[in-house]
């Protein structure tokens, strides 16, 4: 009973649940393993926290047994599953899809749980650039580069520490900015396949000047709509 143990290796995996009112999800590679809700709130039908404990208490044995009966049922079919979409959490996915098969969710032709899955955690990458006042000053600087003679450009070419300082000049406040080269290069890899999503391409030419690395940033007409 009270011998030491040899050496153990305990593989587990556990969801973790986190809640606030702004929006929490910054980083593309959390966004990328995660499942976000927005709650609307209760506008009508709020009850006193007793009574509503008391309901669950009595409705909890169904409720385990529904949730029972339906995980077991999607580990039978998950064998058999397929998903047209590439996510991160694929094996979330493919459960997520073999509980849809098993509840007969309708989903629209080429569509399925990946894929609505990818759709959603796509929007929330678009919502992270939101809260990014750098990647925002970016894509409004792209909207309206043009060329001496007033043609629109739809590339940029410059290393990080130039794009940073011409995204600050003329402004009153340059607060969320980096404060170096190197902090403006790590958001253009942190944001480079969101910004592919909505057709801004971020190239690492790979070659190094006194000022650092160079890049090549390529849009198309849509930007700034």
């Amino acid at each position: 009973l009270f011998k030491n143990g040899e050496e153990c290796i305990f593989k587990y995996k556990r969801p973790i649940f986190f809640e606030g009112i702004p929006f929490l999800l910054q980083q593309p590679d959390l966004i990328d393993r995660s499942v976000h809700f927005d709650f609307k709130g209760f506008k009508k039908g709020q009850k006193p926290e007793e009574s509503f404990k008391q309901e669950r208490e009595r409705a909890m044995p169904e409720i385990f047994g529904a949730v029972l009966d339906l995980f077991s049922a999607a580990l039978k079919r998950l064998p058999e599953t397929s998903l047209m979409a590439q996510v991160r959490i694929a094996d979330f996915a493919a459960l997520g899809q073999a509980v849809s098969e098993v509840l007969g969710t309708l989903y629209q032709e080429n569509e399925d749980f990946s894929t609505r899955l990818a759709e959603h955690q796509k929007s929330l990458r678009l919502r992270s650039m939101e809260g990014s006042p750098v990647v925002l000053a970016m894509l409004q600087h792209f909207a309206n580069l043009k060329t001496e003679t007033g043609e629109r450009l739809y590339h940029w070419e410059g290393t990080p520490g130039t794009l940073l300082g011409v995204l600050s000049l003329g402004r009153r406040t340059t607060a969320g900015f980096p404060q170096s080269a190197k902090g403006m290069a790590e958001i253009l890899q942190r944001f480079t396949k969101t910004l592919d999503s909505i057709g801004i391409h971020i190239i690492n030419l790979e070659r190094h000047t006194e000022l650092g690395n160079l890049y090549r940033i390529e849009w198309d007409d849509k930007i700034g709509e």
